[in-house]
């Protein structure tokens, strides 16, 4: 789902708790103890800071374009030698979706920083048509879709509904999931996509680069793509 340009990002992170294991000193115990990871790391495409407190760690990541990518959350563990960090990548929104009067197409806008509300009046981003011609009049909603970029499937009970949208062949975009509730006369529909993945990074020797891989879904076949940083501060 195409994201809207960002005039600005603040991502407030929220570190879990790992409970510290008492441990004999070794040269491992102190790259986890040392904080390593702390500090901004330079992408090709973001900008990666890093938050750790011992095993516990997080991050988050900025685009450097953001009408091309998104901003978001990253969140997991330290391997025993705290060599390496992986667990979740997670972007979110808000959409707003309106259905026309034939109940056939739709369209809509979007925005990648949950905080931030959709109007009417927001820049147009998408648009999609069903795809069959069975509409069911208490469920509007229910269906598939396909817009420019991705495949919709979205089904409604009462005013909740849910859906996934899976990107078109050759469409460098990720997959997620919409949950959302139908307005009272079910002509629009409003709520929150996610998108998330696996990641993994593992730390050089001189700890000044990170290289590691993306996964774009949790599916047997992901899109895995390369990662590589380079520390600034």
């Amino acid at each position: 789902m195409q994201r809207i340009i960002l005039t600005g990002i603040i991502i407030t992170l929220t570190l879990f708790s790992i409970g510290l294991c008492t441990a004999e000193k070794s040269s491992d115990n102190s790259i986890i103890t040392g904080n390593l990871w702390n500090g901004t790391w330079e992408s090709d495409n973001y900008s990666i800071s890093i938050i750790q407190n011992g095993k516990s760690i997080a991050g988050s990541y900025e685009p450097k374009d953001p009408k091309i990518h998104d901003p978001g959350l990253l969140k997991g563990q330290l391997s025993e030698d705290g060599r390496e960090f992986s667990g979740i990548w997670t972007e979110a929104g808000n959409f707003l979706l309106v259905l026309s009067p034939d109940k056939m197409t739709f369209t809509g806008v979007s925005k990648n920083r949950p905080e931030l509300k959709v109007t009417e009046s927001d820049p147009f981003t998408a648009n999609g048509t069903r795809i069959g011609s069975a509409v069911d009049p208490n469920y509007p909603w229910t269906g598939s879709y396909k817009t420019k970029k991705a495949d919709y499937t979205i089904i409604q009970n009462g005013t909740v509904v849910t859906g996934s949208y899976t990107p078109l062949k050759d469409i460098e975009d990720e997959p997620g999931i919409i949950e959302a509730q139908a307005s009272e006369d079910g002509t629009k529909i409003s709520g929150k996509w996610v998108e998330t993945g696996k990641f993994s990074f593992v730390i050089s020797d001189d700890l000044k680069t990170i290289e590691g891989t993306q996964g774009t879904n949790f599916t047997e076949s992901p899109v895995i793509k390369p990662w590589v940083g380079r520390k600034t501060s």
